[in-house]
C-alpha cells in the first residue's frame, strides 16, 4: 500500500529545518526552569 502524501517538498523541507527565532523568543520557549532541569 502507497504512503500518504499529506506535505509538499517544499512544506517537509520547513518542517525539517530548526525555528527561526530571535534571542528574546529562545529564551521564553527553550529555557527550561529548576523543576524541569531536576527531573531531567
Amino acid at each position: 500500500m502507497p504512503r500518504m502524501r499529506i506535505l509538499s517538498a517544499t512544506e517537509q523541507e520547513q518542517f525539517e529545518k530548526p525555528p527561526d527565532c530571535d534571542a528574546y523568543q529562545r529564551k521564553k520557549f527553550f529555557e527550561f526552569t529548576e523543576g524541569q532541569l531536576e527531573m531531567a
